[in-house]
């Protein structure tokens, strides 16, 4: 995934990214919330957003 914000993309577009690369770290079997997720990426207190 291209990480650098382009012109066109949206700010769905880029927290899209964030958390994708992001739940790309998260090794195979591991537990991570939606909450703990979200503040990985950056994202604050989106967990709802996450899920």
């Amino acid at each position: 995934m291209n990480c650098d914000p382009s012109p066109t993309q949206t700010p769905a577009d880029i927290r899209r990214e964030a958390l994708y690369s992001t739940l790309m770290q998260v090794p195979a079997g591991s537990v991570v919330t939606y909450g703990q997720l979200a503040g990985l990426a950056g994202l604050g207190r989106a967990a709802r957003w996450v899920g």
